[in-house]
């Protein structure tokens, strides 16, 4: 698809630094994964899958919307599988995370991800 991986980055990043740019915003732990990533060495990582986990106080549907293309283009970059999502909205105050079944949903999804040895 692209000449090389340096393109193919440079397209991901385009395309993350447009999200950022409608929304006023970019993830800063998306980011950080996207650093982490781009190297020779990534081929050694015994990653394969990514989670995402996500926690807000806005009630807005649409409240993960770029989180969450952002994270779709760089596991489809990296070839690295979705394993799952938790998103939630309305936590504002301590606690407030207890009164959903976050917590549950979050350890279920960790419990489905197989380690490789």
């Amino acid at each position: 698809m692209y000449e090389n991986d340096a393109a193919g980055l440079a397209h991901v990043c385009k395309q993350i630094a447009c999200q950022a740019v409608k929304r006023d915003f970019i993830s800063g732990s998306l980011k950080a994964i996207v650093d982490r990533l781009h190297t020779p060495m990534r081929n050694t990582f015994r990653i394969r899958k990514l989670a995402l986990l996500l926690v807000g106080a806005a009630e807005l549907p649409e409240l993960f919307d770029a989180v969450l293309r952002q994270y779709q283009l760089i596991c489809s970059f990296f070839h690295l599988e979705d394993a799952g999502t938790v998103l939630v909205r309305g936590v504002k105050e301590k606690g407030d995370i207890l009164k959903t079944d976050a917590l549950r949903e979050a350890y279920a999804l960790g419990a489905s991800i197989e380690t490789e040895e």
